[in-house]
């Protein structure tokens, strides 16, 4: 979405997502670990990158976080209304007193996105994966310990 306009990047942009829904401590936390390249395509295939120094990061958080709770909450509530996600029965229906609480609840907390500097080279970016898309929550040694 950022990345086609204009103002941002005017290209396609790309990312990596790994989904986790638990914390060290194994409570529920859900969150994504993303790798977002510092560019993308036009439709000939040029490359484009943001103008130098002009932010941090390829966008502005806050700028990420608004667009990335909204365009998380309407495609949360089509998978709902289509019943593309399984829920309790109170939560069944996007027109459920239940639902529009639980979605109103979520526009007003606050979102947190967290960025770092790029990686330094090929080989950080797959232990970073690595370390992430692979991890079951209840390890060997976990279990032993117990």
């Amino acid at each position: 979405m950022l990345s086609k306009d204009a103002k941002w990047l005017g290209a396609q942009g790309a990312a990596t997502m790994v989904l986790h829904t638990w914390s060290q401590t194994l409570g529920l936390h859900p969150h994504l670990h993303c790798i977002v390249p510092g560019g993308g395509l036009d439709e000939k295939g040029n490359c484009h990158f943001p103008k130098k120094g002009r932010y941090n990061f390829l966008f502005p958080v806050v700028v990420m976080k608004k667009i990335f709770r909204g365009a998380f909450l309407k495609n949360l509530k089509k998978f709902i209304r289509d019943q593309l996600i399984m829920l309790p029965p109170e939560y069944s229906h996007p027109s459920s007193d239940k639902m529009k609480s639980l979605i109103k609840y979520l526009y007003e907390k606050e979102w947190v996105v967290y960025t770092k500097k790029p990686f330094a080279g090929v080989k950080h970016v797959i232990d970073y994966l690595g370390r992430y898309s692979h991890r079951v929550a209840i390890t060997n040694h976990r279990i032993i310990d117990i």
